[in-house]
C-alpha cells in the first residue's frame, strides 16, 4: 500500500505535480539459516507460517491513516523467495502486546520451530524488518536488522 496525498498542489497554473509516495505497510524478511542438529538440505523444504498478524484493517484516502479497529488476525503464508534460505511478508503495522502475540512457525519434517516474538515489538509503517533466524533443534534464536524503507532500531530476539 503505498500513498501520496500531495496533489493538493495542483491548479490551473500549475499542473505539473510530482507525487511522492510513502508505504504504509511493514515488509517483513525472514533469513534462516540451520543450527545445530539441522541441514541446509532440512530447511530447503521446509513451511514458515506468521501467526496472529492482522490481515484487515481500513485505510483513509483523505489523512492517509489506517483504521484504529484492526481484522481478525490470521495466519500468513510469507513469499519463498528462497526455499529453505528467505521468506517475505508485507504485513500491516502492529506493536506486540505480550509475549507469543504473533509467532513464526518453521515446520520442518513434521517438526515445528516456534520463534515467539518478543513484548513490546514495534511493526511501524513504511520499515522493513530483516530477522537472521537460525533453527535449531533445541530451539529457534533470532538476531534481526532493519533496513530502510524508514531506518528503525536493530531487534535481537530468541525463541525456545
Amino acid at each position: 500500500l503505498l500513498y501520496s496525498n500531495n496533489a493538493k498542489a495542483k491548479s490551473k497554473t500549475n499542473t505539473n505535480v510530482p507525487l511522492t509516495f510513502e508505504h504504509k505497510l511493514v515488509k517483513l524478511v525472514l533469513e534462516t539459516l540451520p543450527g545445530d542438529g539441522l541441514t541446509t538440505t532440512d530447511l530447503a523444504g521446509m513451511a514458515v507460517s506468521i501467526k496472529g498478524m492482522n490481515t484487515r484493517n481500513t485505510f483513509d484516502l483523505e489523512t492517509g491513516t489506517l483504521g484504529t479497529t484492526p481484522g481478525t488476525p490470521a495466519a500468513i503464508t510469507p513469499y519463498t523467495a528462497a526455499s529453505g534460505t528467505r521468506y517475505e511478508a508485507i504485513v500491516l503495522p502492529r506493536t506486540v502486546a505480550t509475549l507469543g502475540d504473533v509467532s513464526v512457525e518453521f515446520t520442518i519434517n513434521g517438526d515445528v520451530f516456534t520463534w515467539k516474538v518478543d513484548a513490546a515489538t514495534e511493526f511501524a509503517a513504511g520499515s522493513e524488518y530483516t530477522y537472521i533466524v537460525t533453527i535449531k533443534r533445541t530451539g529457534v534464536q533470532v538476531t534481526g536488522t532493519i533496513t530502510p524503507w524508514t531506518s528503525v532500531t536493530a531487534r535481537n530476539v530468541t525463541a525456545d
